[in-house]
């Protein structure tokens, strides 16, 4: 038995209506060269060709998934970590993570404070907080921009386990603690090289 797919439905690529997330749960069961997953009434056939997975499925009386939302399609695998689509240029890496352990608390020294539009020294001050002075600045967003990757050598050979998030220069909260991530296995030799991006505890 197996679970059934999840997926983007895409209802006019242009407009503001789309994507949106859609997602079948339900029992599948291979019959001959088909897995066929059925929920009540509905059923999605899936076979494999040679150009991926093809999904077709019985009409359906209404819009179970809603209005033009259907899992019937050509379908193929991205290999893991994004390679085989097209990236733009990679900008600095960022996380919503406070670096090393530890959050610290700041407690105000000037009675003004000057609010800038970017989290960075060279943005413009866009306004300014007054009557702070020895007051805790409350805070619960964070940016953590690595500009520089550091370089790991490899010594000898060695394993290294951990999850792969993809190809990206900036991981969320949400992408770090409620996505998971493919658990994956490097299997390292001697003279292999790494960027070392973040500190995580």
């Amino acid at each position: 038995m197996l679970t059934g797919p999840s997926g983007l439905a895409f209802w006019g690529m242009q407009t503001s209506e789309a994507p949106h997330d859609g997602s079948l749960d339900a029992a599948a069961v291979l019959k001959g060269d088909y897995l066929v997953l059925t929920d009540q009434d509905y059923e999605l056939s899936m076979a494999l060709t040679s150009s991926g997975l093809s999904a077709t499925q019985k009409p359906l009386a209404a819009n179970l998934f809603g209005m033009n939302v259907t899992f019937e399609g050509q379908y193929r695998r991205v290999p893991s970590g994004g390679e085989a689509l097209l990236q733009p240029e990679m900008r600095p890496f960022e996380s919503e993570f406070w670096p090393e352990e530890g959050i610290p608390v700041f407690e105000a020294k000037r009675n003004r404070l000057g609010l800038r539009a970017r989290p960075n020294h060279d943005a413009p001050v866009v306004g300014y907080w007054s009557g702070v002075q020895d007051l805790r600045i409350l805070f619960s967003g964070f940016r953590y921009r690595t500009l520089r990757p550091g370089r790991v050598v490899v010594h000898e050979d060695y394993t290294l386990t951990g999850r792969n998030l993809g190809q990206t220069d900036y991981v969320s909260s949400a992408n770090y603690y409620t996505d998971g991530g493919e658990l994956i296995t490097l299997k390292l030799e001697a003279n292999d090289q790494l960027e070392y991006l973040q500190y995580r505890a």
